[in-house]
This record gives C-alpha cells, sequence and structure tokens, in this order.
C-alpha cells in the first residue's frame, strides 16, 4: 500500500511541476517567405517548406 502511495504521490509531482508545452511560432520561416513575396496561412507554408525539403 506504501508503494502504491508513494507512486502516486511522485506521478503527481512529476505532472504538477512538469513545464508547459511550448509551440514554436515559426515567425522566421514566415519572414523568409515573405522577403520572397509569399503570403498565405499557416498550412500553405508548411506545404512550401515541404515541397522544399524534398524537392531537391
Amino acid at each position: 500500500m506504501k508503494g502504491a502511495l508513494l507512486a502516486a504521490v511522485l506521478t503527481s509531482a512529476a505532472v504538477v511541476l512538469a513545464p508547459a508545452a511550448q509551440a514554436d511560432p515559426d515567425t522566421d520561416f514566415a519572414n523568409d517567405l515573405h522577403s520572397f513575396g509569399i503570403y498565405g496561412p499557416r498550412d500553405y507554408n508548411a506545404w512550401i517548406g515541404k515541397i522544399a525539403c524534398c524537392a531537391g
């Protein structure tokens, strides 16, 4: 019983103390595209990035 309680306490502490996830805003890639005159929604920009990476 003590082992289960200790495991529950340690798991709870790990979840509570974990840092919050942060998404990359990807502004550098968008700014690079804008410098070439390419403007579009984020999913379109990601598609362009995929094509640029896989086309070579």
